[in-house]
């Protein structure tokens, strides 16, 4: 039972979904660290189930004159928008408060001092970083928040403990900058959730096997990448020990794992296979799976699908070979489609492949026979994913947070220039509109807009769904995976897990109250289906 008459913190958080109910790992870890060091902390999840006002009585109801701070992660924050009763989502402003519109911030900040004056606003999340949106929050932590937001914690409490490795931001805000928690014992940690952490019998969890990459792939972006083989990978035990927990507390038997790449050695595939083997239950699995090492290391294969590997994202960005090799990623065109094709007659695997169109050294013929490709019946993958490469502008970041890539910071020397022009509907503010020797943003934009419409005429365009999916909807419908991850959009019944995502967000918020004993909210009305809750004039 969470208890708010003890120092205590709040975070808020969601990943924002038309139809299945999503959880994020960083709000719990930062609440097992908080809750380790003394600290009660309630995650209020899935706002974008809640209406504004509903919110604010969460709120009232869990600030006291003992809350240090609310955090917020908006990194997964998508707005729902009302177009004439049909619910469209976009991706939220950065340094929003809550999922509804950043319009908000200025309401909800002042609710919260109303509540307590002395009470902080912090956010943190893959996308922290020192820049002129957060200037609604007090704080900012960058990066891996494990250990400054401890830090931050016994700072309020106590403001004769300093403040470690924080600055004054011009924008008026505190920036942390311990983005790599070097400090944090990564190896051996278990995670643990509490009753308050509502938790939902049968719903995906996510789950990190090991942090950061062995690779240094041009376009990645994460802190950690370049490690040595087996440095930040877990135990087997400490493993061992979390699933097992998970099952026997919380009926939880699948699984988003986390990790960069988490084929990236075979001694953590063997690991796995040995983890699954022990358990009393078989694991179901999501993960991002490197194709090149899976087409190298074959053997693997088998390992990674008795561990529960069922559903794989494979970031194979490009078959064209030279560029592939000069990102950092590669091997023969054909030896990766031939492993695709094995994978995909010899295992229950849903394969989804993510490509980025735009890279160095490609060309914009090079890229239409990948689309062909695509498109054909020699194609093997259950879905796919295309996007152009996306250049983030480092000169309105002032305060790193370690997620820069190498082309983010040295483009002009890969050959793009900035042509000024900012016209497709794919750009966003912070984003370079480049031009190279082969093709600009723009004209990729025309070419993936162009495979979608080809899509459609060929009746390509039902792909399968994709494994991430697969594994969500069948935890809303408590079903198996198989039932999903065959099927296309069209032959799925919508409306069904329409009706069934208000019924597990209801759970969810009945779950919340009780364990964080929070009065019950009356709702105007009883609705039928989430997307009429979404759309009604209550939920703004």
């Amino acid at each position: 039972m969470f208890d708010n008459t003890r120092p205590n913190v709040i975070i808020l958080s969601d990943y924002g979904s038309q139809i299945y109910m999503e959880k994020t790992l960083g709000p719990y870890k930062i609440a097992k660290q908080l809750r380790d060091s003394g600290f009660q902390v309630a995650v209020v999840h899935h706002l974008m189930t809640f209406s504004v006002t509903e919110i604010k009585h969460i709120l009232k109801n869990l600030i006291s004159d003992k809350t240090l701070f609310v955090g917020v992660n908006n990194f997964f924050y998508y707005k729902p928008i009302n177009n004439d009763g049909k619910l469209d989502l976009v991706f939220q402003d950065t340094g929003s408060i809550i999922p509804h519109g950043k319009h908000y911030n200025e309401q909800i900040k002042n609710y919260i001092q109303e509540c307590n004056p002395k009470c902080k606003l912090v956010i943190g999340g893959p996308n922290a970083c020192d820049i002129e949106d957060y200037n609604s929050f007090d704080y900012v932590l960058l990066g891996y928040g494990e250990m400054s937001v401890i830090n931050l914690a016994k700072h309020l409490e106590n403001p004769v403990i300093d403040l470690d490795k924080s600055y004054k931001s011009h924008h008026g805000f505190i920036v942390i900058d311990d983005s790599k928690a070097a400090s944090y014992d990564f190896v051996n940690h278990i995670m643990t959730y509490e009753d308050h952490d509502a938790l939902l019998e049968n719903e995906p969890m996510v789950i990190e096997v090991g942090r950061g990459c062995i690779f240094q792939c041009k376009f990645c972006s994460y802190p950690l990448n370049g490690k040595k083989k087996l440095d930040h990978v877990r135990t087997e035990e400490s493993l061992y020990t979390e699933f097992l927990e998970n099952y026997e507390k919380h009926g939880i038997t699948r699984y988003q794992i986390s990790d960069d790449t988490l084929n990236d050695c075979v001694e953590k595939c063997e690991m796995l296979a040995n983890i699954a083997e022990r358990l009393p239950f078989q694991p179901e699995y999501w993960a991002y799976i490197r194709l090149d090492l899976l087409t190298a290391h074959p053997e693997t294969i088998e390992m990674l699908y008795k561990s529960g590997l069922r559903a794989t994202f494979y970031g194979i960005e490009s078959l064209n070979e030279e560029s592939a090799k000069f990102i950092g990623k590669g091997g023969p065109r054909e030896k990766l489609i031939d492993t695709l094709k094995f994978v995909n007659k010899t295992y229950n695997i849903n394969q989804t492949g993510g490509f980025i169109f735009g890279l160095p050294y490609e060309s914009l013929q090079s890229m239409r026979e990948t689309a062909d490709w695509l498109l054909s019946d020699d194609n093997p993958l259950d879905s796919w994913l295309t996007l152009p490469l996306m250049i983030r502008n480092t000169d309105l970041v002032e305060g790193g947070n370690g997620f820069i890539s190498d082309i983010d910071r040295n483009w002009k020397s890969y050959g793009y220039i900035d042509t000024g022009i900012k016209t497709s509907k794919f750009y966003t503010k912070g984003l370079i509109p480049w031009k190279n020797q082969y093709t600009d943003f723009n004209e990729v934009i025309s070419l993936i807009e162009e495979m979608a419409v080809r899509g459609k005429e060929i009746k390509k365009d039902t792909q399968s769904i994709s494994g991430r999916h697969c594994l969500h909807l069948a935890g809303l419908s408590n079903s198996s995976m198989d039932e999903y991850s065959k099927l296309d959009h069209s032959s799925i019944d919508w409306q069904s897990l329409d009706r069934l995502k208000l019924a597990r967000a209801t759970e969810y918020k009945n779950k919340l109250f009780k364990h964080c004993n929070i009065p019950d909210f009356v709702r105007q009305k009883e609705y039928t289906t989430f997307m009429e809750f979404l759309t009604s004039n209550e939920y703004f």
